[in-house]
């Protein structure tokens, strides 16, 4: 495995491209224009946001797990993930709650309707039965309502932070074949849940959480292939373009199939191979922070913004909203993030044989 000075910087660089994607295929449905299709992929029902949020997945599914085996620490590996994930959100939740909701909201009570608003906040800061709506606000918009459509992956994110908790903490990823195995499990379930749909039972428990089984099936084997992917890495790094090429064979064969599970299964490959490699621009990139969490966070409601304002055309949207995402992100990561992820890594000693 990789050596305690392996910080695979493209990663980096991979997450901003996958949160730019999320805001170009955002565009489209934002000013009240049909999704564009994939050509070849698209076949299957796959679509560019998907391949966006599953790269994300593969992504944490490698990380996380090197994370957990770097130091297999409960109490740090909570306050690790915790930090990652809450100290943005919250600002995020708060600065929309507090802020845009008051300047742009048709409602003459805003305040008044404080169940509303207080609801947005405590749901969307715990990540439990996320609330998507604020009085009065976005009404007139072509995608009418919808306050920061962007979250709803976040739980299935914090779900599977807590499988590799529960799964290390019970030994099991200390097999190299653990990360084989999750894959056959979940791509076994996401088949089976294509084929038949989800148990009435099973369905409203996920519900009940505000989660959808057949979604978090799907991002979960993404983060899958990421986690076995990491015993890997010396046969990744040796065959890089040949791992490229092989995932690159079988997201094409499985698409023109619609096989959307080889599919998943392929293009997670190809993610995890080129974000191992080392790019020089990428650790240039990396010394001005990453931007990309609170860009995926913040670009939903901006985009909002420029449809409320009379954006129309997608391409337009696009160009206006991926540097102002950008900045977002930026400031969120040297003015919130940072802090807390820093100080996580600085409690973490080097690795030893596994890349960070």
């Amino acid at each position: 495995m990789a050596g305690a000075r392996d910080h695979h910087d493209a990663f980096d660089t991979l997450r901003v491209l996958a949160a730019l994607v999320v805001v170009f295929w955002h565009a489209y449905p934002l000013t009240g224009h049909p999704h564009p299709v994939i050509p070849l992929l698209g076949r299957s029902g796959t679509t560019y946001g998907a391949l966006a949020v599953g790269a994300f997945f593969a992504m944490s599914g490698y990380l996380v797990t090197a994370s957990w085996r770097r130091r297999p620490a409960a109490d740090r590996f909570v306050r690790a993930r915790a930090g990652r994930i809450f100290p943005g959100l919250v600002v995020c939740i708060l600065l929309t709650a507090l802020v845009l909701g008051p300047l742009v909201t048709a409602s003459a009570g805003y305040f008044s309707e404080g169940e509303e608003v207080s609801g947005y906040v405590v749901h969307g800061a715990t990540l439990f039965r996320i609330q998507e709506e604020l009085p009065g606000v976005f009404l007139d918009n072509p995608y009418p309502a919808i306050v920061n459509g962007s979250l709803w992956s976040l739980p299935y994110e914090f779900v599977a932070y807590l499988a590799v908790l529960v799964l290390g903490t019970l030994g099991v990823l200390r097999s190299r074949w653990s990360g084989l195995a999750a894959v056959g499990v979940l791509g076994a379930a996401f088949v089976w849940l294509q084929a038949r749909g989800a148990p009435h039972l099973l369905d409203r428990g996920t519900a009940w959480f505000g989660l959808n089984l057949y979604d978090g099936v799907h991002v979960g084997l993404f983060f899958a292939v990421g986690m076995a992917s990491l015993p890997a890495y010396e046969a990744i790094r040796r065959h890089r373009a040949l791992t490229v090429g092989l995932g690159a064979l079988v997201v094409l064969a499985a698409s023109l199939a619609e096989v959307r599970v080889g599919q998943t299964v392929g293009f997670s490959m190809v993610v995890v191979a080129v974000g191992t490699a080392s790019w020089r621009p990428a650790r240039e990139l990396r010394r001005l922070g990453d931007p990309s969490y609170g860009a995926y966070i913040y670009a939903f409601p901006i985009q909002q913004l420029l449809a409320g304002a009379g954006i129309g055309s997608p391409v337009t949207m696009f160009v206006l909203a991926a540097p102002l995402a950008l900045l977002a992100g930026y400031a969120s990561w040297h003015l919130v993030e940072r802090r807390f992820v820093v100080r996580s890594r600085a409690r973490e000693p080097d690795a030893v044989g596994v890349p960070s």
